[in-house]
Order: structure tokens, then C-alpha cells, then sequence
């Protein structure tokens, strides 16, 4: 797909319509669950923060794709 001749905006929305269960449900659903041991749980829980942050910069750069292909 990155060799193609898509847009970036293109490229984008065809990402969105292909994602599977979100990947920050699957982390928090692996984070709660009580029969992982609490340092294991304390790690899951770093790479959570770590994906809600990376998300929101993703989304923002996003936004600024669909923002200029209006």
C-alpha cells in the first residue's frame, strides 16, 4: 500500500475501514484481566499510556490529512 498511487487522505480512510476491534479495547481488556500477576499488570498499564498517547498524536496528524484534502 505505501508504493500505491492513493492519496494520503485516501490511504487514511482505507486504514480506518479495515480496523478490527480497536487496539486500546484489546490493551484494557488485557490490563483488567485479575489472572495476570500485578507486575505484569503494571507493564500492560504502561503500554497502554503509551498507546492512548500515541493514538491521540495519530489522530491529530490525521486531522490535519482530512483538514487539508477538504
Amino acid at each position: 500500500m505505501r508504493s500505491s498511487d492513493l492519496s494520503d487522505i485516501e490511504k487514511i480512510r482505507w486504514q480506518s475501514a479495515r480496523q478490527q476491534p480497536p487496539l486500546l479495547e484489546r490493551w484494557e481488556t488485557a490490563v483488567s484481566d485479575e489472572g495476570i500477576d500485578p507486575l505484569t499488570q503494571s507493564l500492560l498499564r504502561w503500554f497502554l499510556a503509551e498507546e492512548v498517547d500515541s493514538s491521540r498524536l495519530l489522530g491529530e496528524a490525521y486531522a490535519c490529512v482530512e483538514a487539508r484534502a477538504s
